[in-house]
């Protein structure tokens, strides 16, 4: 796995259903002097688990295994037909690789990195089954929909022999209503031996289209299912012996206010635009990716395969801004366009909603030329940008590009953000000994950029005395107290919360 690909993982492995854990250091003891009002309720509580799979229920899901490429994952052995052709499993895109700010980006035939597998058998008190490598990645995207497929050692006919049942997925897509099982294996505030396969019965809801973060995804499954927390990413949802669905986001534990459409708050698109709902989870649907297999029982794009091809990227970073931005004309957009060869593109703007403007030729108003192909002195492919004006007005956009039909576009998630945080910004103080450690509180993306003024003197309404906050706490000696504290917190479009002050006292 090429180092840069790595350091994505580290920072973003807990993106969605991701599990991913930690060590720990054992963590200060709260200053007991300090009266600084706590920080608002921010999370809502988790689910339950699922209940474990029984013994005698462990043969008809013997083809789920938890999947370690990025992050703590599900995935399902998939029945091509074919034993002699390649072993795949079924799973999200994002519980793969090459996904991060770039909503639009496909993965074909990569090779994984040295220890990527998928354990099979974790079944409550009996011994673990085989443990089988992941020898390359042979697809993965999430453009439109979060699905990966991933290739093991050996065939598909070794794996069978080795007890592990693979399930076939879907040709016809259910309909709302049916009745769905979802096997898994969560990690989430679950110990080590906990990390076992649930299932659990849940109902299909109507499809819609979702919004998180900078992902556009389409005709995802609402459902209830019980138990969805990180590791259920990927985790199949059966109607009989077929795959149906593929769990990879919910709104569970999720923000009680603010953070709505960002990372963990999918929200889903209708004719007015987006709403998040509580208590809800989301499968891609796969119907049809049974057809992305060969008469060989290998993976292949093209024909009846509904998969996205690769084609134009858009790395692009400033997807939120502020409408007093906006309304001042200083909100500098711009989409950044890769291709891995030169095309011209089509591309235009439209409010989020469920029509998919982006289907739609008619929104299609302007067109470019990437060069593909074009590269730094440091190798870096060299992008196209393209000046994107926004409405000024609150709400989120779609801009759309396409290099062919509109069926086939790339969708850049943009949001013009007009209210302020809705959390009001504190402070903990942790008592180290003969100092104090004064940590300010984030709460991504509603209070995201951080400033202080700290000292026994500090002036709060001074605003050449603040400094950025990184991440590092401010350390206080204890002869210094008492200190004023000053915290300005933005949210990531830069609106501001009301500046507060707290008073340390020793």
């Amino acid at each position: 796995m090429p180092q840069h690909r790595r350091s994505i993982v580290v920072v973003l492995a807990v993106l969605a259903l991701a599990g991913c854990t930690t060590g720990t250091e054992p963590e200060p003891e709260p200053h007991p002097s300090s009266t600084i009002p706590a920080l608002q309720p921010v999370n809502r509580p988790l689910p339950d688990p699922a209940p474990p799979v029984t013994a005698d229920e462990a043969p008809t899901y013997s083809g789920v295994g938890q999947v370690l490429v990025s992050g703590q994952c599900s995935g399902t052995l998939v029945d091509t037909g074919v034993p002699t052709g390649p072993a795949y499993v079924l799973t999200n895109g994002h519980c793969a690789d090459g996904w991060g700010e770039d909503g639009n980006l496909v993965l074909v035939d990569e090779q994984a990195w040295d220890g990527a597998s998928v354990k099979f058998g974790l079944v409550q008190g009996e011994d673990p089954g085989p443990e089988l490598a992941v020898t390359s990645i042979a697809y993965s995207t999430m453009k439109r929909y979060d699905l990966a497929v991933l290739r093991l050692e050996g065939t598909l006919g070794a794996a069978q022999g080795l007890g592990l049942r693979a399930l076939p997925i879907a040709v016809q897509a259910p309909a709302t209503g049916d009745a769905v099982v979802n096997v898994g294996i969560p990690v989430q505030a679950l110990d080590q031996d906990a990390w076992v396969q649930r299932a659990g019965s849940c109902t299909l809801g109507a499809q819609t289209d979702l919004l998180e973060n900078v992902w556009y995804w389409q005709d995802a499954w609402g459902n209830d299912c019980p138990g969805i927390i990180q590791g259920s990413s990927g985790s199949p949802l059966l109607a009989g012996d077929e795959v149906v669905g593929v769990i990879n986001t919910t709104t569970y534990g999720g923000f009680i206010r603010g953070g709505e459409c960002f990372l963990g708050n999918p929200c889903e698109l209708g004719p007015d635009g987006e709403t998040m709902v509580d208590d809800r989870s989301y499968a891609q649907s796969v119907a049809g990716v049974a057809y992305c297999f060969d008469d060989a029982g290998v993976f292949a794009l093209g024909g009846s395969c509904p998969l996205p091809v690769p084609g134009v990227r858009t790395p692009t970073t400033n997807a939120t801004v502020s409408l007093d931005a906006v309304r001042a004309g200083e909100a500098d957009v711009r989409v950044a366009l890769l291709s891995d060869r030169a095309v011209a593109v089509r591309y235009g703007l439209a409010p989020a909603t469920s029509e998919r403007p982006c289907a739609d030729e008619a929104t299609y108003t302007g067109e470019t030329r990437v060069e593909g192909g074009t590269t730094l002195a440091d190798g870096l492919v060299q992008p196209t940008t393209v000046a994107v004006e926004l409405p000024a007005v609150e709400g989120r956009s779609l801009w759309c590009v396409t290099s062919g039909a509109a069926a086939d576009a790339s969708v850049v998630v943009l949001d013009v953000d007009g209210t302020p945080p809705v959390f009001t910004p504190t402070i903990t103080v942790e008592d180290i000994g003969d100092a104090l450690w004064v940590i300010p509180s984030f709460v991504n993306p509603e209070l995201s950029n951080i400033q202080t003024n700290v000292g026994p003197d500090a002036d709060c309404s001074d605003a050449g005395g603040f400094r950025d906050f990184l991440s590092t706490p401010i350390f206080v000696e204890k002869t210094d107290l008492p200190v004023t504290v000053c915290v300005l917190a933005r949210d990531v479009a830069g609106n501001a919360a009301p500046m507060q002050e707290f008073r340390v006292t020793g």
